[in-house]
């Protein structure tokens, strides 16, 4: 019985699989979205308030502009620069952990206590206060968020680098004569990978409803552009009356996250078992 547990537990289930596949057919919809978008996501289709129908499949907003347009154009300037703040965090992570793990020394010493000061520093505070300095648009939130969001990754590697450094096959690589970016590249790099890239699929849902949050204050790409956040702000007052405007931008965020979750334990799943 313990035995299949333990299976069980390092086996993607059928609903995490179907969470991966679902966050690959977003990002290939977010990517193709200028081509796959019915109308002009910005401009007036129809008359204003229509309700979800097979006319307009998600209704028509406040001015008449086709909300299923908008909620395609909604995924894309959320998900995408997700993926970019991502990336450059686990990018930056991973050069300054590995630069103190195989350094060491005084270098180890102060990549360590930076790293340790971005962490405790409010960073979420701090990076909607710049982007507040720099003025509301989606790259002046994607550039604040990307400077703070790599310490957690660069601990994690640097952690996961010491740890292997000492290892029989890290040892025997350095006998040989193995030095440099080779050693690092292809020894010590690969025991970090698969708990980095873990991490980065589970801060996905993170960084969604931060990029929602700074939207959602006013503080994304200006109107009238389609953001998920913005479109549930601006459109509040419409909840009792006409309550798709509002709601359907708030299910499409709650979904994102959901998918980017289940995906992420579905990879932790199926790292276990590799």
């Amino acid at each position: 019985m313990l035995e299949r547990a333990a299976k069980a537990r390092t086996q993607m289930s059928g609903l995490e699989a179907a969470a991966v596949c679902m966050l690959l057919v977003i990002t290939l919809v977010a990517a193709a979205a200028p081509y796959l978008v019915p109308a002009d996501p910005v401009l007036k289709i129809g008359e204003p308030y229509q309700p979800p129908s097979l006319s307009y499949l998600f209704g028509t907003d406040e001015i008449g502009r086709d909300m299923l347009a908008r909620m395609i154009y909604g995924v894309r300037l959320t998900w995408l620069p997700s993926l970019v703040i991502i990336a450059v965090g686990v990018s930056v992570g991973t050069v300054v952990g590995v630069a103190g793990a195989v350094a060491g020394g005084v270098i180890d010493l102060l990549l360590a206590r930076l790293t340790d000061l971005f962490i405790v520093i409010p960073s979420t505070m701090i990076a909607l206060a710049a982007v507040a300095a720099l003025g509301p648009g989606i790259w002046h939130t994607v550039t604040a968020m990307s400077v703070f969001w790599w310490p957690w990754y660069a601990r994690i590697v640097r952690s996961e680098v010491k740890a292997v450094s000492g290892r029989p096959h890290a040892e025997a690589a350095r006998l040989s004569g193995v030095r440099g970016p080779r050693l690092v590249i292809r020894y010590l790099l690969p025991a970090a990978l698969p708990t980095v890239l873990v991490t980065a699929t589970l801060d996905v849902a993170n960084v969604i409803l931060v990029l929602s949050l700074f939207s959602f204050l006013g503080l994304g790409a200006p109107a009238p552009a389609p953001e998920l956040g913005a479109m549930t702000a601006r459109s509040l007052a419409s909840l009792t009356t006409h309550w798709w405007i509002p709601i359907l931008p708030a299910v499409a965020i709650f979904v994102l996250v959901v998918t980017a979750n289940l995906a992420g334990d579905g990879l932790r799943s199926l790292m276990k078992a590799v």
